[in-house]
C-alpha cells in the first residue's frame, strides 16, 4: 500500500515505498545552477577583500587626562531681616508753665566777660602756628601804608602784567608784640601761584603798631587783601 503526502509540492522521492514531499526552497536548490555559483564568487570575493585591501591599523591615542580644577561654590548670603519700622514722633504738646515776662537775657559785653576770665589754650597750642581769633582791646593797624602802596608795583609778576591778568589775594599775618610781621599764610587765593608768591614777599615791607589787651601787647592775626592791578 502506498501513502502521499498531502503538503508540499508534488513530484517527491519515493523511499521505501514512501513517497516525501519535497519544499519550494528544496525544489529550488535542486533545480537551480545559479546557488553553487553564487557561493564560489562570494567567497572569491571575500578571499580578494581580505588579500589584496589594505590592512586596518589602530589609531594611536593618548590615555592622559587634565586635571580637573575645583571650583568652590561661592559662601552663602544672609540677607537680613527687614529694619523695624520707625516709630511716629510724639505729638507735641504746649507747655503749661508759665514763664514770667521779665526774665531776659542779659548783654554780652567785656565787662561781663573779661577776657582775663576766658580759659587758657590747650597744652601745646601755640596762636601763631594757624589763624585764630585772639583777644584783644586794641587791634593792630598798618602804619607805612603809603610806602607799601607805592612799592606794590615792583612785586607785579611780569608774566602777567604782559598778559594783562590782574588779581586779588588775601593773606593773614601774624602780628608780633613789637609790630613786626610773623608768620604768614594765604587765606584767599587768587588762583594764580604767581600773586600768592609775590604776596608773600611784600607783606614782608608791612609794620604794624600792635594789638593790645588790658593795656598789654598781645600778637594777633590780622587779615590783609592785595590788589594787583594795572594802572
Amino acid at each position: 500500500m502506498s501513502e502521499e503526502g498531502t503538503s508540499g509540492s508534488a513530484g517527491g522521492t519515493p523511499e521505501g515505498g514512501v513517497t516525501v514531499a519535497l519544499t519550494a526552497n528544496d525544489e529550488f536548490k535542486r533545480n537551480s545552477t545559479i546557488t553553487p555559483i553564487g557561493v564560489i564568487l562570494a567567497v572569491a570575493l571575500h578571499f580578494s577583500l581580505f588579500a589584496f585591501s589594505q590592512p586596518f591599523e589602530a589609531e594611536e591615542f593618548d590615555l592622559t587626562v587634565e586635571e580637573l580644577t575645583a571650583v568652590r561654590p561661592p559662601p552663602q548670603v544672609e540677607i537680613p531681616p527687614p529694619p523695624q519700622q520707625i516709630r511716629r514722633p510724639a505729638t507735641p504738646r504746649v507747655s503749661r508753665v508759665e514763664i514770667s515776662e521779665e526774665v531776659t537775657i542779659p548783654a554780652t559785653t567785656f565787662d561781663a566777660n573779661p577776657p582775663t576770665d576766658l580759659p587758657p589754650p590747650p597744652p601745646g597750642a601755640d596762636p601763631a602756628d594757624r589763624p585764630v581769633f585772639i583777644a584783644r582791646e586794641v587791634d593792630a593797624s598798618l602804619t607805612n601804608r603809603s610806602s607799601v602802596e607805592g612799592a606794590l608795583d615792583r612785586y607785579y609778576p611780569p608774566r602777567l602784567r604782559q598778559q594783562n591778568i590782574e588779581g586779588s589775594v588775601t593773606v593773614q599775618i601774624y602780628v608780633l608784640t613789637d609790630g613786626s610781621v610773623g608768620k604768614k599764610t594765604i587765606a584767599e587765593s587768587s588762583g594764580y601761584q604767581e600773586f600768592d608768591a609775590a604776596a608773600l614777599e611784600f607783606v614782608e615791607l608791612m609794620e604794624f603798631t600792635p594789638a593790645y589787651n588790658r593795656d598789654e601787647p598781645v600778637a594777633v592775626w590780622v587779615s590783609m587783601p592785595i590788589e594787583f592791578v594795572i594802572n
